[in-house]
């Protein structure tokens, strides 16, 4: 009796974790230069665009969906997966922080955020943490997010490598990110050092199949950036 009633309880809390709606899938992008500023990494002084992760999301509820129940562990070594996938996380994915190893960064964006998602990206379904993985690179070159330093250094060196508000930014994001034609909801998060705040995080906002979420819903989570000069 004692085992038929964990089971039964865990194959509900297994059901409820699934059951959770999301609406949105949050592309995160790590800006390197920021966030090193105010934490120990790999490689400081580093300017670049780096995957934080892709996250389920209510953007218009505010509500994330987190730690669901893992069908699929992440494993401790990817020598068997794809070399393309591989060689891509490594380029694009990797840890920027000291304190955090590949892997576990890895298994921490599968455990928290990639267990979660119940949807079909690309028209698969994410079964597995590498399709999880490979399903979010295609993202990130879909909507030219490798593109994105080499373009926006055009404009902030013209600045001194400071914009004056987050909308100037999120405007020059905008025309970059997925291009004209898709206008995505885009979000910045900054961090504070003394008197500045730097740019840390770019946030795309997709629909639950990685299409592109568009201007039509507003956005109830705001970025906590401030008024006045954002570095980055």
């Amino acid at each position: 009796m004692t085992i038929l009633f964990f089971v039964l309880v865990f194959l509900h809390k297994s059901e409820h974790t699934f059951a959770q709606t999301y609406s949105a899938l949050v592309l995160s992008l790590s800006w390197s230069n920021g966030l090193c500023e105010t934490n120990d990494c790999t490689t400081q002084g580093e300017r670049r665009f780096k995957i934080h992760g892709l996250w389920p999301n209510n953007p218009t509820t505010g509500i994330e969906i987190e730690n669901c129940q893992p069908i699929i562990s992440f494993p401790t070594t990817i020598d068997d997966w794809s070399n393309v996938t591989r060689s891509m996380m490594e380029e694009h994915w990797g840890s920027l922080l000291r304190m955090r190893t590949n892997i576990q960064f890895w298994s921490h964006e599968w455990s928290k955020h990639g267990t979660c998602i119940d949807t079909k990206i690309n028209g698969a379904k994410v079964k597995n943490p590498e399709y999880y993985f490979s399903a979010t690179l295609a993202l990130f070159f879909r909507y030219n997010c490798h593109q994105l330093m080499e373009k926006l250094g055009r404009n902030f060196k013209k600045l001194g490598g400071v914009y004056n508000d987050h909308g100037t930014l999120i405007t020059e994001l905008e025309k970059i990110i997925g291009g004209s034609k898709d206008r995505l909801q885009i979000q910045i998060h900054c961090s504070d050092k003394v008197d500045f705040q730097y740019l840390v995080e770019v946030r795309i906002f997709l629909a639950n199949d990685g299409s592109p979420l568009t201007k039509d819903k507003e956005l109830i989570s705001a970025d906590n950036c401030k008024l006045g000069w954002i570095l980055i």
